[in-house]
């Protein structure tokens, strides 16, 4: 049987994903490409980013809905080398059959909208599709209105907003994106991602192992599953140096010594700094909840507005002690690796032995 077969099956009966969507991606990314080549501007520069429209050809079919018409709007940084930021889709697009994306690029300078469609045809073809297919997933659970999340979706924070100031402090950084990438909306698509990079790089059973050990995806859930909260607060010894200054970017430093505050001991700044840690990100699903809120969305995650109070205190506010929180941060880690790396294991009977 054919590896597109195969994959099919496995999507629809073992992954919840719907039929089509990696076909979508693929031609998505050609029309993606297409249009790069033929981008007409008046500029000689691409400075900020820029938009395109053009109509699905052939339309995009996931499950029982069609995308006939695609919006893209790339935001570009400069940079030494090209890098595929990320991407999103808005959660709600205006019209049900549309589709708009935005793409987070940084690019060398002086580079045209071929060098970026050069790039991804010969490089980065297969993330770039994998990626792709990840936003198909959240457009798809989006349109469909499922309940696709639980009560922890209320805890949801913007890992791009949070980690910003935390980029030279690995190990925090790494485990707030950790909470990120096994949150159960993002492994709703992680699947679909998956079986991408599967179909795209032509994976055999022959090959099968070497292809995970290799792969991004595979890698972060193996952390997930063996994430510690004892290894992390051990591996932030070795980043003394950094939470100090993180200290004093944010002015906590002042606070220190308005309110005689004097932290004398490696422990003592660790201890410090992870309870801010967790200040902030309870402070972002605050603010979550609110937009959620404001904009009458949670019935969209299966919460009833009468009862959405009640159910987000249950779900932030129950942690009083700073380690009852990484605690559950490092269960819930666990438990999610865990099943998804049995989830995607089972792709291993299904594709082609040659």
């Amino acid at each position: 049987m054919k590896l597109v077969k195969i994959l099919e099956q496995v999507l629809n009966e073992k992954l919840g994903v719907p039929d089509g969507i990696l076909e979508a991606a693929e031609n998505l990314c050609k029309d993606i490409i297409r249009g790069l080549v033929n981008y007409e501007s008046d500029e000689n520069k691409i400075e900020g980013g820029f938009n395109m429209s053009f109509e699905a050809d052939p339309h995009y079919k996931i499950g029982d809905l069609t995308i006939v018409r695609v919006g893209v709007s790339f935001e570009i940084y400069i940079g030494r080398r090209f890098y595929i930021e990320g991407m999103s889709v808005p959660n709600r697009n205006i019209a049900h059959n549309e589709l708009y994306l935005t793409i987070n690029l940084t690019i060398p300078p002086n580079w045209d909208y071929s060098d970026i469609a050069d790039v991804i045809i010969e490089e980065e073809r297969t993330k770039f599709i994998s990626s792709l297919s990840h936003e198909l997933m959240h457009w798809f659970d989006h349109e469909k209105r499922k309940n696709i999340t639980n009560k922890s979706t209320l805890a949801k924070y913007d890992y791009r907003n949070i980690s910003k100031d935390l980029r030279d402090i690995h190990p925090i950084n790494n485990f707030i994106y950790l909470l990120y990438f096994t949150h159960y909306i993002e492994n709703s698509v992680r699947s679909t991602e998956f079986a991408s990079k599967l179909k795209s790089e032509k994976v055999t059973r022959k090959n099968f192992l070497e292809f995970l050990k290799n792969d991004d995806t595979y890698f972060a859930l193996n952390q997930a599953k063996n994430f510690s909260y004892e290894k992390l607060k051990d591996d932030l010894k070795n980043y003394i140096p950094e939470i100090d200054k993180f200290f004093k970017e944010v002015g906590m430093d002042k606070d220190f010594k308005k309110y005689n505050i004097v932290l004398q001991t490696d422990k003592e700044k660790i201890d410090e700094f992870l309870k801010n840690i967790k200040m902030v990100i309870e402070v972002y699903a605050v603010s979550y909840f609110n937009e959620l809120k404001k904009f009458d969305m949670l019935k969209d995650f299966g919460i009833k507005k009468e009862t959405s109070d009640n159910v987000f205190l249950k779900s932030v506010g129950k942690f009083n002690s700073v380690d009852a929180f990484y605690k559950h941060g490092e269960k819930m880690l666990n438990s999610f690796g865990d099943k998804m790396i049995r989830k995607i294991s089972k792709l291993y009977d299904m594709v082609d032995d040659k």
